[in-house]
């Protein structure tokens, strides 16, 4: 009946002689492209990206990852993209509260067969320690 993590991608169920994969993704804003992608090993043939809809998500969730991307969207400079907007501390710290509540979500429609992570880009991240 217990269940436990073998590894990182493993989940040995001790009611049941067998070993159940788990599919390992992170929810991790990129610009201009679907925020999910698999993390750590996994089948080469497989894309990296994963969008919403190819996810046993409900249509709720999906469209609310797409509007939490699109946001990532305007942190960029287009004109200079290595040049990141200055966007106040507050604004990053709601979006990576944002991501926390989606990830939580997705853990909890996606179950025990996925392990989600939110993964930002460290940019974004070091932004929300400066000036504290």
């Amino acid at each position: 009946m217990d269940s436990f993590i073998a590894d990182e991608n493993m989940i040995c169920n001790g009611s049941e002689e067998r070993i159940l994969s788990v599919i390992s993704i992170k929810l991790s804003p990129d610009w201009k492209c679907s925020p999910i992608c698999r993390d750590g090993d996994y089948d080469p043939a497989e894309d990296f990206l994963l969008l919403p809809d190819e996810l046993p998500l409900s249509e709720k969730l999906q469209a609310e990852i797409w509007e939490w991307a699109d946001k990532f969207d305007t942190f960029l400079d287009w004109n200079n993209p290595k040049a990141h907007k200055f966007i106040e501390r507050e604004v990053i710290v709601i979006f990576l509260m944002q991501g926390k509540d989606i990830v939580s979500r997705m853990q909890d429609e996606l179950g025990g067969e996925y392990i989600v992570k939110l993964a930002p880009p460290s940019w974004l991240t070091k932004r929300t320690k400066a000036n504290q």
